[in-house]
């Protein structure tokens, strides 16, 4: 279903006073795109089969960053409209996120932060903090379901969450008929979910170049969610790369986002994340819907 031509024409119609926005923004890279269609999987040959082997294994290797904090950029396109806002997101792995949506003063308009099971949104034009929980209906209105919010951080670092999914097998793949027939593709298979992913890994530098979340309701193998990574860099000065932009698509919603990354300024876990976001004592709480 097409949700977010009537979240825009909702946000547009309130002056930007309506809730649901920062969770969209905290979620957007999750749902705007149209489905890529999934070729059918074309075997490989055993020498083939060592290099795909030898490459997963050096993603799995390769030093991974756990925590951000940085100036983000989010552009969106879709035929209801485009637009930019510019934020600051700051996560930690295993499953904290936060979004600060920044004004052109480069003040808060709003906070939305959550543990992967709770979620607090904090209003700062209308002085109303709301709280809920990722099963509440805001949250399910605007994350496809293939998303589980714990997999929030690690997706949006360029990684593959940890835990839940197996490696089924690897194979050659057409994507949309973009010409990377010949890539190595990896199927996994949710452990505790029916859930599967394509992932396409870039051979040089062992990062992940296109995540695909199947659309396990469709016949025809249709990408509900793929996100397309590209400008890794050092993060931080650290050892672990983080990508620079990444593109999002999906059968959720028409249209395409992408996220960028600005400016780091740090990729060491704060305590400050570990705890929900302060909400000032004059605002007034209300339950997230």
């Amino acid at each position: 279903m097409n949700l977010w031509p009537a979240f825009w024409r909702s946000w547009r119609s309130r002056c930007c006073r309506c809730y649901h926005w920062p969770l969209l923004l905290l979620c957007s890279w999750l749902l705007w795109g149209c489905g890529a269609k999934i070729g059918p999987l074309e075997p490989l040959t055993l020498p083939e089969q060592s290099r795909a082997a030898a490459l997963f294994q050096a993603y799995q290797e390769r030093p991974k960053v756990v925590a951000l904090d940085a100036d983000v950029q989010l552009n969106w396109n879709f035929f209801a409209g485009r637009g930019m806002v510019e934020g600051i997101l700051q996560l930690q792995q295993p499953s904290r996120l936060r979004l600060s949506v920044l004004d052109p003063l480069g003040r808060a308009l709003l906070v939305a932060a959550t543990d992967g099971s709770e979620v607090t949104v904090i209003d700062s034009r209308s002085g109303i903090a709301y709280l809920g929980s990722v099963d509440s209906e805001s949250w399910q209105r605007y994350v496809p379901e293939v998303i589980a919010a714990t997999e929030l951080s690690y997706l949006l670092a360029g990684q593959l969450p940890p835990d839940g999914y197996a490696l089924a097998e690897v194979g050659r793949i057409g994507v949309g008929g973009d010409g990377e027939v010949g890539e190595f593709w990896y199927r996994l298979r949710g452990v505790d979910r029916d859930q599967t992913l394509l992932v396409q890994l870039d051979s040089d530098q062992a990062t992940i170049r296109r995540c695909l979340f199947l659309d396990m309701d469709q016949d025809d193998q249709e990408a509900a969610v793929e996100l397309s990574y590209s400008d890794y860099a050092t993060a931080g000065g650290g050892q672990g790369l983080w990508p620079g932009r990444i593109r999002l698509s999906g059968s959720a919603v028409g249209g395409t986002v992408e996220l960028r990354l600005v400016q780091v300024f740090s990729v060491q876990p704060r305590d400050a994340l570990a705890r929900p976001p302060q909400i000032p004592p004059s605002y007034r709480l209300e339950p997230l819907p």
